[in-house]
């Protein structure tokens, strides 16, 4: 169900690297939750994976903390 959500947002110009107020991207609550097919397909539409949050923190440092 999620996937099939994801890829209807996605087709629809939803902006995948949108921030909350901490400066967290879609790929950064996906990291979170281990979510690691919905990464993979939301990385298919370029989502950044390198954009930093407000801590200064990127997905891949994300992982390695995690």
């Amino acid at each position: 169900m999620l996937k099939k959500c994801m890829i209807e947002m996605l087709d629809h110009k939803f902006d995948p690297d949108i921030t909350d107020n901490s400066g967290e991207t879609f790929v950064n609550h996906l990291i979170k939750t281990n979510k690691l097919e919905s990464l993979k397909l939301i990385l298919e539409y370029n989502a950044s994976s390198t954009k930093k949050n407000k801590l200064g923190m990127s997905p891949l440092g994300q992982c390695i903390v995690s």
